[in-house]
This record gives C-alpha cells, structure tokens and sequence, in this order.
C-alpha cells in the first residue's frame, strides 16, 4: 500500500470504515476527486449510482482482501447507509453525540448484517443539563443483564432511511407505538430524517404533535403541584434532508421564482 498517496489512503480507510459514503462527502472531506481518483480506477473503490447520489464502496475483490462480512450491495442498501451517515452529521452538528448503531438481524442467531436500521443518539450537553435539573441524574446500571444497553435519559433513537421515500405516516405511527414508553423514559424526543416532510407524514405529524401538546396543556391542572411546571417533550423531531434531486438550485430557477 506504500504507492497510495496520504489523501488515498485517507479516503480508503474513510470507505473502508463506513461501508458507504457519497462522492460529493468524499470531496468535501478529503478534496477533489482528481486527489483520489486512481482508487477507482484500480478497482478498489466502485462508485454506484443511486437515489442519494453517486456513492463509493469497497469493490468485491476488495471486500475480499479484507476479508469483511455483511456487505452491501445494492443501490438501496448503500444509498440508506450513507444517508443514515450523513444524518448522523447533521445531528452532531447541532450537538447529538452519535453513541451506537443498531444492525439488522443475521440469517443466524446470535449475528447481524450490515443494514444499519437505527442509531442511538445523545442529545446535546445543554439539553441533557436541563433534563438532569428537573428530572434528576440517570441513576441506573445502564445494561441489561443480557448485555443490552437500558434504554436512558438523554439517549434517543435516530432513524433515518431514504430509500422508498424514507419513513412515512404509516411507519412513524409504529415507530411511536414501539417507543411509546421510551420517550418518557429519554425526556427528550426520537429523531427522524426524510428526504421531505410532505403529504401524509406532514398531515400526521402536525395533527399528532397538535394533539399530544394539547393532552399536555389539559394534564396541567391534575398533576401533583411539584410536577405542574413539567416541560413540555415533544414524541419526535423530523429533519429534513433532501435528495440531491430535491436541492433547490437558483440556475435552474425561473424567473421571478422565490427560494
């Protein structure tokens, strides 16, 4: 590997670690594509067209030299996975602590493949200050006697997928049915990223958030004194972030047009 430049490498070992990553990523993080070029051209990296954009991966006889399990192949596969990165960014750009990923179940038990289905989030340090003043610090073991992380305050789920739209009305509905007892648990929201928040999970999302802030407000009167001034958690933040497709661009913009 002596022949590969310290920008080669880098991308690479970048790759290599995250299974998939988009080229426009790749040269954010590690410049112009000329600076690591000779990685695709030497059959190391492939770069695949899905609907998240051009995204690098291992070759297979890569993946062989490394001798790696749970691959990814197909265009929805890789696209999801980089999204679910990307989405990771995003949330600690605005202070969440990426903590863990969830895989999805193995073919055998006891083992996993390399779809990421979720990730565990710690919220922000200032939020998890706020939460530890009025709730008090996590004074549990943290790990269930099977080993399984307990679930936390301050720890929330992440899902995030753009294949298939990304998650939808119908899957969020499942998603707050599942974590229905969590959320209480975290005090603070579960967070999901769509390409858009538009049609259905727009109309549910509103209409849940309207509903569940008003069941709070109603509640006031009938809690105990000291727990009148509880903070209000929402059950979930959406973020958007959209598909290459989606990005507004001014060039392409008629005129008289608003962004």
């Amino acid at each position: 590997m002596s022949e590969w430049t310290k920008t080669e490498l880098a991308v690479l070992h970048a790759v290599r670690t995250a299974a998939a990553l988009t080229s426009r990523r790749v040269q954010q993080d590690h410049g112009p594509r000329p600076n690591w070029h000779r990685l695709l051209e030497n059959d190391v990296l492939k770069e695949v067209s899905t609907v998240y954009g051009p995204v690098l991966t291992l070759t297979e006889r890569a993946h062989d030299f490394y001798e790696h399990t749970g691959r990814l192949r197909g265009p929805g596969s890789l696209a999801d996975r980089a999204y679910m990165l990307d989405a990771v960014r995003m949330l600690e750009q605005k202070g969440y602590s990426l903590m863990e990923y969830d895989y999805k179940r193995g073919p055998e038990r006891g083992t996993t493949t390399g779809h990421i289905t979720r990730a565990r989030m710690g919220v922000p340090p200032e939020e998890l200050r706020r939460i530890h003043a009025y709730w008090g610090p996590e004074r549990r073991q943290g790990y269930a006697p099977s080993g399984r992380r307990e679930e936390q305050k301050g720890e929330v789920w992440l899902y995030a997928r753009c294949s298939g739209g990304g998650v939808q009305a119908t899957e969020l509905r499942r998603l707050l049915k599942r974590h229905l007892h969590d959320i209480s648990t975290w005090r603070s929201p579960m967070l999901i990223v769509v390409p858009q928040e538009v049609g259905p999970l727009r109309t549910f999302a509103r209409g849940h958030m309207a509903k569940d802030r008003a069941l709070h407000e109603s509640m006031r009167e009938k809690r105990l004194a000291g727990m009148r001034d509880a903070p209000y958690t929402p059950d979930f933040l959406i973020f958007e972030q959209p598909l290459p497709s989606l990005v507004y661009r001014p060039s392409r913009a008629k005129v008289g047009h608003e962004g």
